[in-house]
């Protein structure tokens, strides 16, 4: 059988388009996923005197803390994620005042991580710990910028009685509230004490552990589980609301080189497991009990951190521009696109900013698994819009 020039370009059309990957599909449907991204601008930002940080995803929005190098003033912002038009998202806005030693922002928790989409934007705002001050907790409303209710920290009785510690208070996005405190003295300095309340009930001890220096907390967006990372002791707590504690040695994964870094907290969650950052590698739990070296970031030497990672139900993407798959065979490709000919200097000026900034930057994606997109914030009050299924060809 001898085929013709048309025939050949039909069937040709026909195996292409059986072979069609997800990828493909998704780089049809959005013109974003042809480019390395697309800026987006936090509204009112000053690069002379502001800063942005605390980068945090919701299912349909993204949070962000401006802060004010000259007087200390604190905007959050929010940016809703319209997939079908992601580039133009509308924003919220609350100033959080500096009146006091309690109104400087020390951390911020939105209170519906995976169901903004239909509940009030919500955020939970914890003031910095001042001398002589009891820190005040306060619930906001992005949309009026009204406070919803606020409350003063809890108090732990450490002996002698003289000796009371406020704690601090972390929610969650199943309506638990958890409270935790340190000893305030030489002799107690070591001792931390996890506390639970539902609704409107007073706090009620859960557990009390041992360990040196400060932990770093984390509430769980899918399970009731609380999170406590101890960097000087290499350990990893996992406490359940019944008091239970499990422990995981960290010793393995730690780079005493790296010691010089600043110390990070971020987990993540998806249907793989709970995923978490320990200097330059990520962490994978699974079940409670199994806890694997899922990747290591490649991180820039001379940035300020050691690299950052986000995931969703199918992918990790780290700043190294890795994207790596949650199952299967765990294939990595990397997204970083090489660069164009110097010639074309305004595309390699592009190219460029673009890769710095994704590579220095904090990544996040919402907690919609339909979310296309990955987003990466630097300091400078940008974001980097970049579809997930973007390939460096």
């Amino acid at each position: 059988m001898k085929f013709t020039p048309i025939k050949i370009l039909i069937l040709g059309s026909l195996f292409s388009f059986g072979s069609c990957s997800k990828d493909d599909e998704i780089k049809n449907s959005d013109p974003i996923s042809s480019r390395f991204g697309e800026f987006v601008n936090i509204p009112n930002f000053d690069e002379s005197i502001n800063i942005s940080t605390d980068f945090l995803a919701t299912d349909s929005g993204l949070y962000m803390t401006v802060g004010n190098l000259n007087d200390g003033d604190d905007w959050i912002y929010r940016y809703n994620l319209e997939q079908e038009n992601i580039l133009n998202g509308s924003w919220e806005t609350v100033q959080y005042n500096t009146t006091s030693g309690n109104d400087y922002l020390a951390d911020k928790t939105p209170l519906h991580w995976n169901s903004e989409l239909l509940s009030e934007h919500e955020i939970f705002i914890a003031g910095i710990f001042n001398a002589f001050e009891t820190p005040v907790y306060k619930t906001l409303n992005m949309s009026s910028g009204n406070t919803i209710s606020q409350e003063n920290a809890p108090i732990h009785n450490f002996n002698p009685s003289d000796m009371n510690s406020h704690g601090s208070i972390l929610k969650d996005d199943l309506g638990q509230d958890w409270a935790v405190f340190r000893g305030g003295t030489v002799s107690n300095s070591n001792l931390h004490v996890v506390k639970i309340r539902y609704g409107n009930l007073p706090f009620e001890t859960v557990c009390s552990l041992t360990a040196e220096g400060s932990l770093y907390y984390s509430t769980s967006q899918v399970s009731s589980n609380l999170y406590a990372l101890s960097y000087q002791e290499k350990k990893l707590f996992i406490i359940k609301p019944s008091g239970q504690v499990t422990t995981k040695d960290l010793s393995t994964y730690y780079d005493s080189s790296l010691s010089i870094y600043g110390y990070k907290n971020k987990f993540r969650f998806s249907n793989t497991g709970v995923y978490f950052q320990f200097q330059d590698k990520v962490l994978k739990l699974v079940n409670d009990e199994n806890l694997t070296l899922f990747y290591t970031i490649q991180y820039e030497a001379f940035g300020e951190q050691l690299g950052d990672f986000c995931v969703d139900n199918d992918y990790l993407f780290a700043t190294d521009g890795t994207r790596k798959e949650l199952t299967g065979f765990y294939s990595e490709i990397n997204i970083i696109p090489s660069p164009p000919n110097p010639a074309y200097q305004e595309l390699l000026l592009d190219h460029i900013t673009k890769t710095s900034f994704f590579k220095t930057g904090y990544l996040e994606t919402s907690t919609d698994p339909n979310d296309k997109y990955i987003y990466v914030m630097g300091v400078d009050g940008r974001i980097l819009v970049i579809s997930k299924h973007y390939i460096n060809i």
